[in-house]
């Protein structure tokens, strides 16, 4: 009579079977179910009980995988931690992506990766001098498999450079078209006497694009009136960000990249008005904000917007990089603010 499956963690333990936690970075439905499928039928084969899927679809050189961080939460002493390949667990730079690894021992959980040779049941069952060879091997592959993926990480990237310092010498920047609509909706309202706040309520937009509409339309200089009108609110802050954005097609028989690219330069132009495109994958986006943590709502809600219009057209986005164009500071997604 065939032994029947454990239906529960507590009792996969108690068989004395392992237990696995499967992470899933990835582009699209389909290739969710088909990933999930084929990871969860080897991890099975193999007699392991899956606990878990965490399945998400970000960017690897985020530390803050909203999934990513659960499964760690979620961890036990003694389970294993399955991924498709070394990239899908990180992309990021070794010094955080071994705090990262750090955080996943800390569990007491081991990871279960094709191309990273796993020593640990070796050097548990080892002592001495063998113990301590092992655990350094092992480390030291981990290290190497880490480094190998943050180098293609940035392979791709530097690809790109080229392009856009040729852009840059040449001047060659196209401009977004202005959203005539928003424009024409901005004009009308303050026609009708409302004050810039208010038309910034209605109109849906920013107060600052308010005061750049109607400078931009005013035929000539303005009264004191106005200047009172607009000296009632205060100008906001504002950050030029240099957007860069790696976009790969998530399945070979389906091509939407092209379509996505254009897509998302629509989205982020409709977003923020003063949005110039430097390359086919570089942005210059200008971005009022209120306070630091507004900045960081926006830039959070814009890199889930940018995932989101990738998605639906079956497309990845492996890289989404957002530099301050004056201190040349990158947005750390981990802490919520420019670092070096």
């Amino acid at each position: 009579m065939p032994t029947k499956k454990p239906t529960n963690r507590t009792t996969a333990v108690t068989t004395g079977m392992k237990v696995a936690r499967i992470y899933l970075r990835v582009s699209t439905d389909e290739q969710d179910l088909t990933r999930q499928g084929s990871l969860e039928a080897s991890t099975r084969a193999a007699g392991l009980y899956v606990a878990g899927v965490y399945r998400e679809k970000a960017s690897g050189a985020r530390a803050d995988r909203p999934e990513l961080l659960r499964m760690i939460a979620d961890l036990q002493p003694d389970e294993v931690v399955v991924a498709e390949k070394i990239d899908r667990i990180s992309r990021l730079p070794l010094p955080e992506a071994e705090q990262l690894i750090a955080a996943i021992r800390a569990k007491g959980a081991r990871l279960a990766v094709p191309g990273v040779v796993d020593l640990s049941e070796l050097a548990a069952d080892a002592s001495g001098v063998a113990k301590i060879v092992l655990e350094s091997v092992q480390d030291m592959l981990l290290k190497l498999a880490l480094q190998m993926a943050r180098d293609d990480y940035e392979t791709r990237r530097e690809r790109q450079r080229p392009g856009v310092d040729l852009a840059r010498a040449a001047g060659k920047y196209t401009g977004r078209r202005p959203d005539l609509v928003t424009h024409d909706r901005i004009l009308a309202l303050r026609s009708a006497g409302h004050s810039i706040e208010r038309t910034s309520q209605l109109a849906g937009c920013s107060v600052s694009q308010v005061k750049r509409v109607c400078a931009l339309h005013r035929p000539e200089p303005i009264g004191a009136d106005e200047a009172e009108a607009e000296a009632e609110v205060p100008a906001s802050p504002s950050v030029a960000v240099i957007l860069w954005l790696g976009i790969e097609n998530g399945s070979q028989f389906k091509r939407g990249k092209t379509r996505a690219k254009r897509e998302i330069y629509d989205l982020i132009g409709d977003l923020y008005e003063d949005t110039t495109k430097l390359d086919e994958n570089e942005y210059r986006v200008v971005i009022p904000y209120d306070d630091e943590a507004d900045l960081k709502s926006q830039i959070q809600d814009l890199a889930s917007e940018i995932h989101h219009t990738a998605d639906l057209r079956n497309c990845v986005v492996h890289d989404l990089i957002m530099k301050n164009e004056a201190s040349g500071q990158h947005w750390d997604d981990y802490r919520g603010g420019w670092r070096e």
